[in-house]
């Protein structure tokens, strides 16, 4: 984890949080699998102005920049806000997989990510 990932959700007295590896981690986020274009910016905005300070996007999800966009538009301070992304199983071989994590940033045109998952979805999980 990075400096800067590390100072995300530094600044949340009042938000219910775990934390993990020094980092606090907001327990509810906003979710942004089926958002796109300006109405998905407008609702990252709209839910950070409302007191959520944790956003989840994805590289499938193909909405990175606009969550940006969102996060910028808010005016809540960027360590106020713990940002998720995710990186698809194609993207899993170490070259790819570097390659995957660097570009994230650059479409949320953010420094820093709070968590960059790797994404293996099943189909069924045994119980």
């Amino acid at each position: 984890m990075t400096p800067a990932a590390a100072d995300m959700g530094a600044d949340m007295p009042d938000v219910p949080s775990v934390e993990a590896k020094g980092a606090r981690v907001p327990l509810l986020g906003l979710g942004t699998w089926d958002l796109r274009g300006r109405v998905c910016a407008r609702i990252v905005e709209q839910a950070l102005r409302l007191g959520y300070r944790h956003v989840d996007t994805a590289e499938m999800y193909d909405n990175e920049r606009e969550v940006g966009e969102g996060l910028r538009a808010s005016g809540v301070k960027r360590n106020d806000v713990f940002v998720t992304t995710k990186i698809w199983p194609s993207h899993f071989a170490p070259p790819e997989l570097e390659r995957a994590a660097r570009v994230r940033l650059p479409r949320l045109q953010e420094g820093a990510v709070g968590a960059a998952d790797i994404r293996a979805p099943v189909r069924r999980v045994d119980e």
